[in-house]
């Protein structure tokens, strides 16, 4: 029973086909100029070409059904559909300036109304109305407001142009009708009991060509209304109106290829070039990822650039994850599906595809400031019974958290300026950074620990790592006492350091049980890690100090 249900669902949508263009071939066709009834042919043709593979064809992979699923995006259904749009939107803009100011109240009408229909063939090929909360009820509402445009225009226009009008109407109720209604109704035909599930399953054939054959009538209207308009006087300018017309498809079409192949052009200019190698032959090519985040930050915004046979990227997905860089904990994590709209679909499933993902991590509401995260990614494909298999990162010339996680890149959380001027630098580097005053106790025990605290400045942003050095010199003898830590610690490499940085840490200095006695000559200073050469800093009056030491004061150890 299922399959002739199947078979009459997916015949029936040629009958509401069949009676518009037999409407529109008896009523509308004659009166366009040669040039506009070809281009309207030429769309509703390259159309059911393309409906009627769709629904006859048996994929055998699934690059093919990608390819041809009414459903799906970044496909020929999809291309087809979003060109007709753009042509409505570009005709709709042409028959507005036509229209000028001898008809002000239709030009508006129209220029808004092409502005309307090229942003959905945007929305067709990009999906932009995922993100856009409640988008049917939305949507809805801007066609009603178009309708009600429409027939007022229709109410008041010629006879020679109402039935133009009319017919826009007759459209916008078709298209709604499957893009809103049909496509509301599908999350819901499958409760209902008495309907076979063959039906429902295959009501988007319905809903996507409604949507089409709206929009079709839709445009046959405006290029009536765009040759209604008087003849241009020469016959160079009605060859450019006729060549306008052709134009358009096409620049279409070469707007959609420079949208699918930008990120291979942008790849090179605007970021950060990697190479990570994942199993599948998936390759991370490219990244923005930014150093730090303001304190008002919400989210972390980052672009990848990933490079794939379009065979091999079905089922795939990234998950990204906020890791404290201390102790490893993940503080936030989202997982999303890869897209497709960077296919070049038409130069096959071998052909290797630059994908850009644009993707948004929210940041948790009591993020700690001035801490190192490190920003991971994982690649993961979807397994048979549910399960989803990660992707072992194969090489790799960024660091790795474990054998299938990458590390981007590390991030920091900016502190809220700190109010009041601060104090008079004990020490300025020529880094940028500062060192506030140092209070040292003035006595300590052998075998005890030492509390000092450094607080820092930062005029200039770093992307170094420094170390800091404490000596202890015992007066009498002169030996030495060394110690080497990063000046805040582990939770924020110098690196990441920051213009504006303010904050302090804490050292705890253990102080060996046979220390000897006596007075103790402190001193401090940072040095680069790569090369160990200290950093030059200046006194308040802009003196060196020499050795690049800065001396902190004496203090006593006891026995």
């Amino acid at each position: 029973m299922d399959l002739p249900i199947a078979a009459l669902t997916r015949t029936a949508v040629f009958c509401p086909v069949l009676l518009i263009c037999v409407f529109v071939a008896l009523r509308l066709l004659p009166r366009l100029t040669p040039t506009a009834r070809h281009l309207a042919i030429a769309l509703l043709l390259t159309w059911l070409l393309v409906l009627l593979r769709a629904l006859s064809i048996q994929p055998s992979s699934p690059y093919e059904t990608q390819l041809w699923e009414l459903r799906n995006e970044w496909n020929i259904p999809s291309t087809v559909a979003s060109t007709q749009l753009a042509v409505l939107g570009a005709i709709s803009l042409l028959a507005g300036w036509l229209a000028g100011l001898r008809h002000r109240g239709q030009s508006v009408y129209l220029f808004g109304f092409g502005l309307l229909f090229l942003f959905l063939a945007w929305d067709e090929y990009f999906v932009v109305h995922e993100n856009i909360a409640n988008w049917d009820l939305k949507y809805a509402a801007l066609g009603l407001v178009v309708a009600s445009a429409t027939l007022a225009l229709a109410w008041r226009a010629d006879k020679s142009l109402r039935l133009w009008w009319l017919t826009i109407l007759a459209g916008l109720a078709i298209s709604a009708s499957g893009a809103i209604l049909l496509d509301s109704f599908t999350y819901t035909c499958e409760t209902i009991p008495s309907l076979p599930s063959e039906i429902c399953r295959n009501l988007y054939v319905w809903e996507e060509t409604l949507e089409f054959l709206g929009v079709w009538l839709i445009l046959v209207a405006a290029l009536g209304i765009y040759c209604a308009h008087p003849p241009p006087p020469t016959h160079t300018r009605a060859f450019r109106r006729q060549a306008a017309i052709y134009a358009i498809p096409a620049l279409w079409l070469l707007f959609l290829a420079a949208v699918i192949f930008s990120p291979r052009i942008a790849l090179p200019v605007l970021a950060q070039p990697v190479t990570v190698q994942f199993k599948s032959d998936i390759e991370l090519l490219g990244m923005s990822v930014p150093k730090q985040l303001d304190q008002n930050s919400t989210v972390l915004r980052l672009q990848l650039y990933t490079g794939a046979q379009q065979e091999d990227y079905f089922w795939l997905g990234y998950s990204l994850h906020l890791v404290e860089a201390q102790d490893g904990q993940s503080l936030a994590q989202v997982d999303i599906w890869a897209d497709r709209h960077h296919s070049a679909w038409i130069l096959g499933p071998e052909h290797t595809s630059v994908f850009l993902h644009d993707y948004t991590l929210p940041l948790p509401a009591q993020l700690e400031p001035n801490r190192a995260f490190y920003i991971v990614l994982s690649m993961w494909r979807a397994c048979s019974n549910s399960q989803f298999c990660m992707q072992p990162v194969l090489s790799s010339s960024q660091p790795l958290l474990s054998d299938t996680q990458v590390i981007l890149g590390e991030i920091a959380l900016q502190a809220p300026a700190s109010s009041g001027d601060p104090p008079p630098a004990l020490a300025r580097f020529d880094n940028g950074f500062a060192l506030q005053p140092v209070t040292l106790p003035a006595s300590a025990s052998a075998g005890t620990s030492l509390p000092i605290t450094f607080r820092w400045r930062a005029d200039s942003a770093s992307n170094e790592d420094y170390g800091q050095f404490l000596h202890m010199q015992h007066i009498e003898s002169g030996e030495w006492v060394v110690y080497n830590q990063p000046p805040l610690g582990a939770r924020l490499p110098t690196r990441l350091w920051y213009s504006g940085l303010d904050d302090s840490e804490t050292w705890q200095l253990p102080l060996p049980a046979e220390l000897a006695p006596g007075g103790y000559a402190i001193s401090t200073g940072l040095y680069r890690n790569s090369d160990k050469e200290r950093l030059p800093a200046r006194d308040t009056q802009g003196a060196p100090f020499t050795d690049a030491r800065i001396s902190l004061g004496t203090m006593r150890v006891e026995g």
